[in-house]
């Protein structure tokens, strides 16, 4: 009986080296452009948070005096030129607070676009992970302040003098704080992603690189 051999191709770890030197796919490259364009938009987006920070904060004036009016009994008016609360609560007394850039989330915004921005530009395989990160973080600081002014608009109403300043000295540093560390953590959280128990690499669910697959004979050093 005849016995018929099939030759088989085997992968070297040349031929593995030369695979993973091929040029990069359509995929990648349009990865690469939307990181850059992302890159661009986030940077000039955390210079425009500083150059236009009077608009913004009278757009955060208006979305505080909606918030407190939606779960209190206060009467909240926002100007629309500048960004200055009038409240009331028996509708007799009336008072005023103004947004200082202190209080504001673009000091805390600005430089988390500016690092995002710069992450965009110099890696484009996170991109998804990166947008991510930083929309949940953005999201987190401007939550966190909405809840510190509603919390001054509160105590001074109910406190006075007294009460506007423990809330805006201590309590609201404290909310900030809070908020800061959280957004902090849950952006590195989104960045770094679940780790692998078995080699604590990075879960990207990706298929592996070629060259990293020990099947092939690769290696790493």
């Amino acid at each position: 009986m005849d016995q018929q051999s099939e030759a088989r191709p085997v992968m070297t770890a040349n031929a593995v080296g030369e695979a993973s030197a091929s040029p990069p796919s359509r995929h990648s490259r349009v990865y690469k452009s939307l990181s850059r364009a992302t890159g661009v938009l986030l940077i000039g987006g955390a210079v425009a948070l500083i150059w236009l920070n009077t608009e913004y904060r009278i757009s955060e004036a208006h979305v505080t005096a909606w918030l407190v009016e939606s779960v209190s009994d206060l009467r909240v008016i926002a100007l629309s030129d500048r960004p200055i609360l009038h409240f009331t609560a028996d509708g007799m007394t009336i008072l005023g607070i103004q947004l200082a850039l202190a209080c504001s989330t673009a000091l805390l915004v600005a430089p988390l676009w500016l690092i995002s921005g710069f992450l965009f530009l110099s890696a484009s395989r996170t991109y998804v992970r990166l947008l991510a990160a930083c929309a949940v973080g953005t999201a987190i600081l401007y939550a966190f302040n909405m809840v510190r002014l509603s919390v001054i608009l509160f105590l001074y109403t109910a406190h006075g003098k007294a009460g506007l300043e423990w809330a805006h000295v201590f309590i609201g540093s404290v909310i900030m704080i809070v908020g800061a560390c959280i957004a902090l953590f849950v952006y590195l959280r989104i960045m770094v992603g679940r780790r692998s128990r078995k080699n604590g690499l990075p879960s990207t669910g990706s298929p592996p690189a070629p060259g990293n697959d020990n099947s092939l004979g690769g290696h790493r050093a």
